[in-house]
């Protein structure tokens, strides 16, 4: 359910439920829910906590305390299941204080809502990414951590080539004080939610945010990983790795390739594998494409190649898209029988031309495997929502981060 809650008077909130669901969705008709909506707010300087339990479509709150209402927070403790909506300078004020006056559970929970109600188109796209900038300076490293979960769930459908530089900056500005916090060197210590979240920092900034510092530091762990594994922080390995070969030179490629076809041990190979499929350089992932159906791969590293170009951009998930079709003979030969129902995902993203082209491929008999219409039909459902988005917000995303880009400057 949705609960909306809608200012009626100084002493009085109204609530109500509906249905909620992903935008362009019919709801069905619907029996009211039982909901015990937890209420925190401020209040002529106090917080107050207040629960009522919602039983029909509508009904009034009168709220304890005296005083001007200076924020509500219709989720307390973040431990109900519903989603809630308030007007949209209500959202905006919440988010303000949250970060003094909520818990770090329910700024997450703040977060985490908030993408439910953009999916539901309850909110446009740039009323979005100004709420989540104004937890960049939250202390907590769940709270940033929810944070770039919020931007990776939206990443795809909002940052198209024209906007990628002025994304680039939100990024730096909304993570980079997350950073400038806790350090990209773990200190003695610190909190295992601190150890967790710096590596998702690094990678957020340096390839996301383009910040040549962060960048800088992935590919000196990188050198220190491949002169002593033992020399480096094992939590930054990971990151470092597609961060520092992503504008390799070939010698580079070559070495990480020989070490990849020299090692035995699935986490090693793993490594050099991701390393290998990080190359940004046209003819490295030309070699790469061929290598998946020559080199000496498992049949569960088979996706690590070609999942990593598609997830570049569009235009590289069109390119692996045809590579596939071309290439699908000898695909389904280096693969396990029960992978095929799988491939059709490599038509996921936000292009619905790319799924139509993918419905008749594999709609064709020979291409056919057990699961594959279920896996076509979520598939449809995921670039739907994501076309869909992108139709509807991405014109206002765009002028949001350029105004947003330029008064950065």
């Amino acid at each position: 359910p949705l609960v909306r809650v809608t200012p009626v008077g100084a002493d009085s909130i109204q609530l109500s439920q509906e249905r909620l669901a992903n935008y362009g969705v019919e709801t069905l008709p619907f029996e009211p829910w039982h909901i015990p909506v937890r209420l925190r707010y401020k209040r002529g300087g106090e917080i107050h906590t207040q629960t009522v339990m919602l039983t029909e479509l509508e009904a009034t709150v009168y709220l304890d305390g005296t005083g001007d209402l200076e924020w509500i927070m219709p989720h307390g403790d973040a431990r109900g299941y519903y989603h809630w909506l308030m007007p949209g300078e209500m959202m905006v004020v919440a988010a303000q204080h949250a970060s003094v006056d909520m818990t770090p559970r329910e700024r997450v929970g703040y977060l985490g809502n908030l993408t439910a109600l953009l999916d539901a188109g309850e909110i446009t796209g740039d009323k979005y990414l100004d709420a989540i900038n104004q937890f960049s300076t939250d202390p907590h490293p769940q709270v940033t951590s929810a944070v770039i979960s919020a931007l990776a769930n939206v990443e795809g459908a909002f940052v198209q080539e024209e906007s990628e530089d002025d994304f680039a900056v939100y990024v730096r500005r909304t993570l980079g004080p997350a950073i400038d916090r806790i350090g990209v060197v773990a200190q003695e210590g610190e909190a295992e939610t601190a150890s967790l979240l710096r590596p998702r920092l690094i990678g957020w900034l340096a390839d996301e945010g383009h910040d040549p510092e962060t960048r800088q530091y992935a590919e000196t762990i990188f050198e220190g990983f491949m002169a002593d594994p033992a020399s480096v922080d094992p939590g930054l390995i990971g990151v470092s790795i597609p961060l520092a070969c992503m504008y390799g030179d070939r010698e580079l490629y070559d070495e990480c390739r020989r070490r990849f076809e020299a090692s035995e041990a699935n986490a090693e190979r793993g490594r050099y594998l991701r390393a290998m499929a990080s190359f940004r350089d046209r003819s490295i992932q030309e070699d790469n494409l061929r290598y998946v159906l020559e080199g000496p791969l498992r049949p569960q590293e088979f996706y690590t190649i070609p999942g990593s170009i598609a997830g570049i951009d569009e235009e590289h998930q069109d390119w692996v898209f045809e590579w596939l079709m071309e290439e699908y003979d000898a695909v389904v030969a280096v693969i396990p029988p029960q992978y095929k129902a799988y491939l059709p995902f490599f038509a996921s993203g936000c292009s619905r031309e790319r799924f139509e082209v993918a419905r008749v491929f594999f709609g064709q008999p020979e291409h056919s495997a057990p699961g594959l219409d279920l896996r076509l039909a979520r598939l449809e459902d995921s670039v739907n929502d994501c076309a869909t988005l992108r139709e509807r917000e991405g014109e206002v995303v765009v002028l949001y981060l350029r105004e947003f880009a330029s008064t950065a400057q």
